[in-house]
């Protein structure tokens, strides 16, 4: 079990360059999962089960709509919210996601900002809900009366935020110190129970326990996101120094200590996070003002939750505070009239004849249902039944806000999309930021590619040198993106030839090490046919031979079949005493390029025969920026194609010996 367990994000692209952007975007804060063949989608789904799913709508086998049907089938992902990605341009499309049951839209092209606000709305929502099903688990628990209500809980909550350990203590009169009393220690971690562990209450620990009664504090807890409390508290800590500790005061006094921990991975506790501990310290309150007798009543009582005890005849026969708030309906009112005061009779009809009974047989029974307030409102209830000795407990949370929240987030989606305008007028301004932005991304790269290659000197296990690697042809690739961006944004005006002493071989090597990924994925191979003539001493621009090399080979890889190979020549073309010019050829048996087609392909951002090529990815500024490297490098490029035969891609270029 991770104790930095992230919330996890399913990306289902068939373009691969839109999977490498969402995941840069996302990858620092979420788990990615990624799935390119969206017949894939529900058997990966089912078995990551992540939280929020990034669907793009148009994908050659089953498109998003036909995937989404799919999800919302399968009891595993029917809940999972998704987001579709889309670059369509019509209100129909989104009407149709989301009556398909869609949460949200990522329009194309990507920008960061509103893909982390979209995912992190969804991931809050998903919060919230799953801690409303937390508690009414906790409220099962009490219930159910059991001698082991507070272990069981420690353990449900422990569970739930995927922390090390979870203590209650309890404070001791006599021992004028608090007594940890019951416990949940994650058994994976093996560590010796705290059961009977003594916590004093010298004059520093009452001092600041004691002031949190005369704060302006919103939530009565403290942690270690605070450095300065959490090293004046490092020597009191037993086994971990990363914590929330939520004192319960019953009528002004200490009565008891909840300590939520975990191992320390450098993370502060999230707000979710410490508002829960809150809440349940809440709990614990309201259970140790009571004696044992009256706990379960202090529960019901005070929880948030709407809890109603009816008959199998679905007859009311009590209901708690909550209930009496949400609806505007006094006890009486309802135990005398019924549930039709407050639901419909259809609804009424269900809970008798369908729900009651499953709850009779101990089937889970949990759906959304919509009741009247007295003023005539309308509410959004989770319901859950459970038998409650000889009756039956109606436990419901109160989800209006959430799903106006969902609403709202749909209206702002189509007002965005409505204002054409206002795109159009911001046009010129996106694209001095793209310039801006690339320029400022290009810094904190060329810092992960420097460290990147430390690392990989001072030396570690092979797998994890695996990964390095990965990173740094990953990096490199994002560079050089980045690079011919700058070029074409600036009219291919950003650099002029160099001359640098170079090896070819270990030119051709660095070729091989950055292609070698793309190769792997669809398992081709590289023929390399080297002349021997061609020295290994040369001066000339090394990284532009290089990025012309790469660009058609990443498009000899992209439009070629799985398993096939691609081939890379390189021979003398030219020479005299001081130059020699190199041809460079590259050769695929991929889908090919017909002859009227061809002149389209040195034209900027297009991509010949649209319809087809769409699903290869790319953003059409390879072969263009290719074209204007290579005639600075004094060379040309040649083209020869036909359609389902393969193509040759060819170029020279001058060095000197």
């Amino acid at each position: 079990m991770s104790k930095s367990k992230k919330h996890s994000v399913l990306i289902v692209d068939d373009e691969r360059s839109n999977i490498i952007e969402l995941t840069e975007i996302l990858s620092a804060e979420y788990e990615i999962f990624v799935v390119r063949d969206s017949r894939e989608t529900l058997q990966t789904a089912e078995r990551k089960v992540p939280d929020v799913i990034l669907l793009d709508v148009i994908m050659p086998e089953m498109d998003g709509y036909e995937v989404i049907e799919a999800l919302k089938r399968s009891e595993k992902t029917r809940d999972i919210p998704v987001i579709f990605i889309t670059g369509l341009d019509s209100i129909d499309a989104e009407e149709k996601g989301f009556a398909l049951g869609a949460a949200d839209y990522v329009p194309k092209p990507f920008h960061s900002s509103i893909v982390k606000i979209r995912v992190k709305n969804q991931i809050n929502i998903l919060e919230r809900l799953r801690q409303q099903e937390l508690m009414v688990q906790i409220s099962h628990c009490y219930y159910s009366g059991s001698d082991s209500v507070f272990t069981d809980t420690l353990r449900m909550v422990g569970e739930f935020m995927d922390i090390a350990q979870v203590l209650l203590y309890i404070f001791d009169d006599e021992e004028a110190s608090l007594i940890c009393q019951s416990e949940w220690i994650d058994p994976e971690l093996n560590l010796e129970t705290r059961i009977g562990d003594k916590l004093e209450l010298n004059e520093m620990m009452n001092n600041v326990i004691n002031g949190l009664l005369v704060s302006n504090k919103k939530d009565l807890c403290l942690h270690s996101n605070d450095p300065l409390f959490k090293e004046a508290m490092k020597p009191y800590r037993k086994n971990f120094q990363n914590y929330i500790t939520t004192p319960i005061f019953i009528k002004g006094k200490i009565t008891a200590i909840l300590d939520f921990s975990r191992e320390d991975d450098g993370r502060n506790w999230e707000d979710s996070e410490i508002n829960l501990a809150v809440l349940v310290a809440g709990v614990f309150s309201g259970i140790l003002e009571r004696s044992a007798m009256e706990r379960q009543y202090s529960i019901v009582e005070h929880t948030s939750q709407l809890v109603l005890y009816v008959t199998k005849d679905a007859e009311v026969e009590h209901v708690n505070r909550a209930v009496m708030s949400v609806t505007g309906y006094t006890e009486n009112e309802i135990v005398a009239n019924g549930l039709g005061v407050i639901i419909s009779e259809k609804a009424l009809t269900e809970i008798k004849e369908i729900y009651i009974p499953k709850a009779m047989n101990g089937e889970s029974v949990q759906y959304e249902l919509e009741i009247k307030r007295k003023d005539g409102v309308i509410r959004i209830l989770m319901i859950s039944i459970v038998q409650a000795g000889d009756d039956l407990g109606i436990i419901a949370s109160d989800l209006t806000e959430i799903r106006m929240l969902e609403s709202k987030l749909q209206s702002a989606l189509k007002d965005a999309e409505n204002n054409r305008d206002i795109a159009e007028r911001s046009s010129h301004a996106k694209s001095e930021f793209l310039s801006r932005m690339s320029y400022e991304m290009l810094t904190p790269m060329n810092i992960i590619l420097g460290m990147t290659q430390v690392i990989e000197k001072v030396g570690i296990n092979d797998k994890t040198n695996s990964y390095i690697k990965n990173i740094d042809t990953a990096s490199k690739n994002l560079v050089m993106m980045m690079h011919n961006i700058l070029n074409i944004s600036e009219g291919g005006s950003t650099f002029l030839p160099s001359e640098e002493r170079f090896s070819f071989a270990e030119m051709i090597e660095s070729i091989k090490e950055r292609i070698s990924p793309d190769l792997s994925m669809k398992k081709q191979a590289l023929i390399l046919d080297i002349s021997e003539s061609i020295p290994n001493a040369l001066t000339g621009d090394v990284k532009r031979i290089t990025q012309v090399i790469i660009h058609f080979l990443s498009n000899a890889i992209k439009f070629s079949p799985d398993e096939s190979e691609i081939r890379l020549a390189a021979f003398i073309h030219d020479e005299n005493d001081e130059k020699m010019t190199l041809m460079f050829e590259v050769i695929d048996n991929g889908i090919g390029i017909s002859e009227d087609q061809q002149s389209k392909l040195f034209d900027l951002f297009e991509q010949v025969d649209g319809g087809k090529t769409r699903n290869y990815g790319g953003i059409g500024i390879g072969l263009p920026l290719s074209k204007q490297i290579v005639e600075l490098l004094g060379g040309c490029i040649l083209v020869e194609s036909e359609p389902d035969k393969g193509s040759k891609f060819s170029f020279t270029c001058e060095v000197k010996k």
